[in-house]
């Protein structure tokens, strides 16, 4: 930590480089799986590759950068793996994976399908089992691309606020 304030680096670049090392793993495990999923399972889960990689970097990108954010916005490391485990639960139980959407009320269910838990899982389906063209499904892809740039953004501006200087230089006094 100390190495940290004392050298000469932008906060921007610390958030940059807390972002890739954990985007760049969550792609890489994500197409292992997938790939091992293909391999064992015979099942052609690469027939929309395009769409299915461009949602995979989208998807990860997006929670790797809502992690962040939750990271950023807690002081302790307690506190930010509480709010992590109600954010996940949330998402899970205002999705289709517990709950049926069809089964909520219209407007609560009109609201929860911005889910990007849902979103994702939905785009992904389409993508692996209907192959879904990529120009069909971009307003899904430029919600997810648009939330992950806004939130990154925030972190962004959180930072440079949060790491401003508290004290404000004295004025020279005049002598008379």
């Amino acid at each position: 930590v100390f190495r940290n304030h004392i050298t000469p680096t932008k906060q921007q670049f610390f958030v940059i480089t807390t972002f890739l090392p954990s985007f760049i793993g969550i792609v890489v495990q994500t197409i292992i799986i997938l790939g091992l999923a293909n391999y064992f399972m015979c099942i052609p889960l690469f027939k929309n590759a395009l769409c299915t990689f461009i949602l995979i970097f989208l998807t990860a990108a997006f929670f790797t950068v809502l992690g962040m954010a939750v990271g950023n916005f807690f002081t302790t490391q307690e506190g930010a793996i509480m709010a992590s485990i109600v954010l996940g639960s949330v998402f899970m139980f205002l999705s289709n994976l517990v709950i049926p959407l069809e089964s909520l009320a219209p407007a609560l269910g009109s609201i929860i399908r911005y889910n990007p838990y849902v979103l994702a899982s939905e785009l992904l389906r389409k993508s692996l089992l209907f192959s879904t063209n990529i120009l069909e499904e971009r307003i899904t892809l430029l919600i997810l691309g648009g939330a992950t740039l806004v939130i990154f953004i925030l972190i962004l501006i959180f930072t440079v606020v949060k790491n401003q200087k508290r004290v404000k230089p004295v004025k020279e006094q005049v002598r008379l």
